[in-house]
């Protein structure tokens, strides 16, 4: 919009572009200085105007396109990023050149962008035609499960492995796993059965830093030894890219495992979301476990795939 003022005017000021556009004279000088330091106009005292060179922005798409080319310079490699519904940020997605970019949006249009760096991840929802957004995923999926992350995972800054039961997206985040990339120095391992090493992957996690497992195998931390179990989590079984009804998959190793975690303090125990089985009696008849993590909640109607707490 300052662009199309100045275009109009040949030159705007920070008091009228503030009351025109509603917003704080602070915020129209910060956008003064980003148009500036990308060549697009000359601020003076109070305002600024259009360079000698000045571009011609005569129609709206002209617009659209060079804020979004500017938007797109400040996307870094392995960046996990969160886009509207609005055709700038649509645009925007068309010139990111850093390499490994998650998208993350209820942007329809944004599956038929052809862009090699970047992965595209909808949120899900009902979709809205005029806009080509996707919205309310709550109301059209009940069951959807909300995994809320109760810290910052940009605050995690010493790590020695990442684990991950399964490739269910409530147990293997793309947040964390950049958070982990970028800000912790050593080469930390990524441990997880065959499809959680692929989402990794597609996350943007480098190949030699995932390590795959299957139940039997053992890993090393440190001084921590973990052993790779059975899961029994028969949702994890039933999901699959293809329709598989009436098949009986036998694939479970490579969709989830357990995992018992053995330190100086005592061993742990983590089913991951592994179903209520008779395993849970082999698992601690065959090791020395002192604390076991279970999965225990509630359930929407139709999905009774877990103990119930009550």
């Amino acid at each position: 919009k300052i662009l199309m003022e100045i275009q109009t005017c040949d030159k705007v000021f920070v008091n009228n572009l503030s009351e025109k556009l509603k917003v704080s004279p602070l915020t129209i000088r910060r956008d003064l200085q980003v148009l500036e330091d990308n060549g697009f106009v000359e601020r003076f005292y109070g305002g600024a105007k259009f360079k000698e060179e000045k571009l011609c922005l005569r129609e709206k798409e002209d617009y659209i396109d060079s804020i979004a080319k500017i938007a797109s310079r400040y996307i870094e490699d392995n960046d996990v990023i969160f886009v509207n519904s609005s055709k700038i940020t649509l645009k925007m997605l068309e010139y990111i050149h850093s390499k490994n970019v998650n998208v993350i949006t209820n942007n329809a249009n944004a599956v038929l962008i052809n862009n090699p760096n970047i992965s595209v991840i909808l949120t899900g929802g009902e979709l809205n035609i005029n806009k080509k957004s996707l919205t309310g995923g709550k109301a059209t999926q009940p069951n959807l499960r909300a995994a809320p992350i109760v810290f910052d995972p940009f605050a995690v800054k010493n790590v020695d492995a990442v684990l991950s039961t399964h490739y269910h997206n409530d147990h293997i985040d793309p947040f964390y796993a950049a958070a982990v990339m970028k800000n912790v120095n050593k080469e930390v391992p990524f441990i997880g059965p065959k499809k959680c090493i692929e989402k990794w992957i597609s996350y943007g996690v480098p190949a030699e830093r995932c390590i795959e497992v299957k139940p039997g195998d053992v890993v090393k931390v440190n001084e921590v030894e973990i052993v790779v179990l059975d899961s029994f989590d028969r949702t994890c079984l039933v999901t699959a890219d293809e329709d598989i009804r009436g098949v009986c998959p036998t694939d479970m190793d490579e969709k989830a495992v357990n995992y018992l975690i053995k330190t100086d303090a005592g061993s742990i125990y983590h089913s991951g979301d592994s179903h209520y089985s008779v395993y849970y009696a082999k698992h601690g008849k065959d090791h020395e476990i002192d604390v076991a993590l279970g999965s225990f909640g509630e359930n929407p109607i139709g999905n009774q795939d877990k103990m119930t707490s009550i």
